[in-house]
């Protein structure tokens, strides 16, 4: 379906029918079907686990109102909403309904809305409970036809999902979109802290609420002359703040694959960031964003948009301890109050509030990566790329899916069959690798060569299949390379690095040793211990009848050169070299990272974790799903909620950059 002004919208169901009456064969009847391995018919049948659609198609498939005062599906009449008298916009609040009965955040006023909460977390419905709300609304189809209201119902029609006899019984039918929450919570948090127009929270009209609400007293207007100033928020950045925050994100090179171009989204003249995608902003909240942060804005918001970052990580995450999901549940509620104790209410708009119903969601259906639309949105790409005629889109795009599909089916009875025009990975072999770009070969020193060699020894595990040969010694006239592609990693030396747009040449490894708490100790501890560093060459030891990659690296210093702050960054000072008689390791031992300049110190780099950029030999190459980002620190920033002291925190003291209107207040 195109989307656009005659798009069928509640008419969807219209649709489905054919869809539907399929799926109700599915599972009544079942059909036979060919078990060619086996070499008989079986009876299969099928069910719609739940749908996958943005917000907007929520509503349309479930027939759910998600407009206006009551827009969570979820709440439903237990939805809290605060109508702005002069934003005229309705806002969702009041998060710490959702907290524990004796919560310390309950019992705050000025740190919130005035007053304290006593209210408990609303029930989700069942869907029993949902098809008792709609089983005598009458469906009325067709865009012409005028619809009855009702402010009672905030069920618009019976949803044809319900014709299948087990719908009702799914604790969830609909599921929310992790990628687009994420993105309208990215942009709208960029939007405020820059104070971009059009995306920023914050403005008079804001400020004229909080005035109508009696709160924040310190962020009201204040009348000059023909001109109204607004006190700078504790989320408002100074111009230096600014600046900081976009250079930092222009200096960024990420690894070949991780992302798209980060300095090309930076505006630093009008210091904004433009032209932000789903992805875009996924990579700065599960990683980038905390690191500009560093150095600017009062700690205590710092803090909070570091964790609600941490957070989307947790929850997109493709691995999940259920044991954990209620105390990450818990956290989210914890960091949604940070921020209402921060940000203006209009920040809150329904996007926001749907954060709280993710860990939910995530209980009852598994992990995000599952349900969210980065698939299906990559493959709508696909589709609108058949389009040949604009004048009848849907006609082209079934025509060629038709055709492709007649080829794919008929490819599979040619044996020797190769693709035409479609690249081979370059991550079949994510062990053995695969040299990418700069081939030479060097002839290297007797002492070089011979501490790869025995790093080649010592991490041999068939050293007893290859004795001749690795007693012979390697060949003095080394291959060497520029780039290299292994365990899913493409690696750049630092000179081919300082060249590129990107950077490949960070490195990790971690090592396993016994670690001493002083010469008297005679009950050592085996520890894990990462060790970063910086590509400087790449070599292929030669034994004549197999070559072994290796990295040589330069070491930072494990002891002065690394460090980890409060908020669980590791910090590098790449100057502080060591190690220098063991620069090598095996290339199959390497794991990506990439350093990122602290904004703080700019003698100190942020390591951050890349992510393999193939996939692995094992999947499916046709996959059209992103892949999973390392968090940017390995515990949840911490804040001690119960000595939160009930005073609001809403102003900042160490700038007076606020915001002018030309509008008198009169």
């Amino acid at each position: 379906m195109i989307a656009g002004p005659r798009q069928p919208g509640n008419d969807i169901d219209v649709y489905l029918r054919p869809l539907i009456d399929n799926l109700r064969k599915l599972w009544d009847e079942g059909v036979d079907v060919w078990d060619a391995n086996l070499q008989h018919a079986f009876k299969l049948r099928a069910m719609v686990f739940c749908t996958i659609n943005d917000f907007p198609a929520y509503g349309n498939l479930s027939g759910y109102s998600v407009k206006g005062h009551h827009a969570c599906p979820i709440c439903e009449q237990n939805t809290s909403f605060r109508q702005l008298k002069h934003g005229k916009k309705t806002v969702y609040t009041r998060h710490r309904r959702f907290l524990k009965q004796y919560h310390p955040y309950r019992r705050l006023k000025k740190a919130f809305d005035g007053s304290q909460e006593h209210e408990t977390v609303p029930n989700p419905l069942t869907g029993d409970e949902v098809y008792q709300r709609v089983k005598d609304v009458v469906n009325m189809f067709g865009k012409s036809q005028k619809k009855p209201s009702s402010t009672s119902n905030m069920w618009k029609k019976k949803s044809i999902f319900f014709d299948l006899p087990y719908w009702s019984d799914h604790h969830v039918r609909h599921c929310i979109d992790v990628m687009h929450v994420e993105k309208n919570v990215c942009d709208s948090l960029i939007g405020t802290l820059l104070n971009i127009k059009g995306k920023t929270k914050d403005g008079f009209k804001c400020r004229q609420d909080l005035v109508d609400m009696g709160i924040r007293q310190v962020l009201h207007p204040i009348s000059k002359g023909n001109r109204t100033y607004l006190p700078p928020a504790c989320y408002t950045m100074s111009t230096a703040e600014k600046r900081s925050f976009c250079e930092c994100l222009r200096n960024i090179k990420v690894p070949q694959g991780y992302s798209s171009n980060i300095k090309s989204l930076v505006s630093v003249n009008e210091l904004k960031l433009v032209g932000l995608k789903s992805h875009d902003c996924h990579v700065l909240m599960q990683q980038l964003l905390p690191v500009a942060i560093r150095g600017t804005l009062p700690e205590k918001v710092r803090v909070a948009i570091s964790r609600l970052c941490f957070i989307f990580n947790a929850i997109c995450a493709k691995v999940i301890d259920p044991k954990q999901l209620d105390a990450l549940e818990d956290e989210v509620v914890v960091v949604l109050c940070q921020m209402e104790m921060f940000f203006p209410p209009s920040f809150f708009d329904i996007m926001v509030h749907l954060v709280v119903h993710l860990v939910r969601e995530i209980r009852c259906c598994g992990p995000t990566y599952f349900r969210w639309m980065y698939p299906v949105e990559r493959y709508m790409k696909v589709l609108k790329g058949y389009t040949k005629n604009r004048h009848r889109p849907e006609a082209s795009i079934v025509e060629r899916y038709v055709a492709e599909e007649c080829i794919e089916f008929a490819s599979q009875y040619i044996d020797s069959l190769k693709p035409v025009g479609v690249p081979a990975s370059r991550h079949e072999q994510p062990i053995a690798g695969n040299g990418t770009r700069g081939y030479n070969v060097v002839t290297m020193t007797r002492h070089d060569v011979s501490q790869a060699h025995l790093q080649t020894i010592l991490a041999d595990k068939s050293v007893s299949r290859r004795l001749t040969l690795l007693s012979i010694g390697p060949n003095l006239n080394v291959p060497t390379w520029k780039g290299y592609d292994i365990n899913n990693y493409s690696f750049y030396t630092k000179s081919q690095d300082d060249k590129s747009s990107v950077q490949n040449s960070g490195v990790c490894v971690d090592a396993d040793s016994e670690h001493f708490s002083s010469t008297l100790d005679n009950n050592p501890i085996r520890a894990s211990m990462s060790y970063f560093g910086v590509i400087q060459e790449i070599w292929e030891v030669d034994y004549t009848s197999f070559r072994v990659p290796v990295f040589k690296c330069q070491w930072v210093n494990g002891t002065t050169g690394l460090f980890q702050d409060p908020l669980g960054f590791t910090l590098v000072d790449l100057s502080k070299v060591a190690y220098i008689d063991e620069p090598f390791i095996m290339a199959a031992q390497a794991r990506q990272v990439f350093y990122v300049q602290d904004p703080c110190n700019s003698s100190l780099s942020v390591a951050l974790q890349g992510r393999p950029s193939g996939m692995n030999y094992h999947n499916d190459e046709s996959t059209l799903d992103i892949g999973q980002m390392s968090s940017f620190s390995k515990q949840l920033p911490s804040m001690n909620e119960a000595d939160e002291v009930d005073d609001g925190h809403a102003n900042r003291v160490d700038h007076d950059e606020g915001l002018w209107e030309n509008i008198p207040t009169g």
